[in-house]
């Protein structure tokens, strides 16, 4: 088994590349990591992709509502995600720091508790 890090990706620690799998939990959490993690404007082939963290979470006085439904709907559009079965979502605007703490449940019938990403 290869080792789990922090932000959920599994990486081959010989090669550091990415390790692909059919496992469904695994490949969702790492699907949730990927949309969750990438900034609006970070992939120079699609600049329209991503979280557009910087326009409208690490702001002054962010619409935290509107950051809330817009995560949300990242997670309820993620393949193999059936429904979302608890979120939490905290901001330290001195430390521009976001939390996501989330549970879904999948496609396959299992479910994936308590994922933390911190950004």
């Amino acid at each position: 088994m290869l080792p789990s890090y922090p932000n959920k990706l599994l990486i081959n620690p010989q090669t550091f590349d990415f390790v692909l799998t059919t496992d469904i939990p695994t490949l969702v959490q790492q699907r949730l990591t990927i949309r969750l993690m990438r900034f609006l404007g970070e992939w120079y082939l699609d600049t329209t992709a991503g979280v557009p963290y910087f326009q409208q979470i690490f702001v002054k006085n962010p619409n935290m509502s509107a950051v809330e439904s817009y995560i949300k709907k990242i997670i309820l559009g993620t393949k193999d995600v059936v429904s979302l079965q608890s979120f939490q979502f905290s901001f330290d605007a001195a430390l521009r720091k976001a939390t996501i703490v989330f549970s879904v449940s999948l496609s396959n019938g299992s479910s994936l508790n308590d994922i933390t990403m911190v950004l």
